[in-house]
């Protein structure tokens, strides 16, 4: 993604959408409005330089009254480390891990940045928060090496 685009997954007008701006502007413009057809993460990946290229060259209606969905549609997998960094490895009083705890999610976990978290109060009554970070991959990756950091 080019260093001056935002791209988001917005809703407006009741229509959950993909949508760039650039840096400096505090609208949204669909990529509907610039044409292009994109109704999962992935399709928005392997369009991204086409995509670039028309917002450049359009004039498209921009959107300033949006809500911001889940930014991501339809992944292939969700793929989680834990107890990877130090703090939260003293918060548990578990053991540094040797190598990375992976685990996956299901993508019923995945929501809008402000969207309600459900829970069954019969099954927990004290809830945490986490700031989670997405890394996507836009090509097969296999055969990586961990390299565990001298310190964390």
């Amino acid at each position: 993604m080019g260093a001056d685009m935002r791209l988001a997954r917005i809703k407006a007008q009741g229509v959950d959408d993909f949508a760039v701006a650039s840096q400096e502007a505090d609208s949204w413009t669909p990529l509907r409005a610039l044409g292009v057809d994109a109704r999962t993460t992935r399709d928005v990946i392997e369009r991204w330089q086409s995509i670039e290229q028309t917002y450049a060259a359009a004039a498209a209606p921009s959107l300033r009254d949006v809500e911001l969905a889940c930014p991501v549609v339809d992944p292939g997998k969700i793929l989680a480390i834990g107890l990877n960094y130090l703090d939260h490895i003293k918060e548990t009083g578990m053991q540094r891990p040797e190598t990375p705890l992976v685990f996956a999610k299901y993508t019923s976990a995945l929501a809008g940045p402000y969207q309600d978290t459900l829970h069954d109060p019969h099954l927990t009554q004290e809830l945490d928060y986490e700031s989670e970070l997405a890394v996507v991959i836009g090509r097969p990756s296999r055969r990586f090496r961990w390299v565990s950091p001298a310190t964390y």
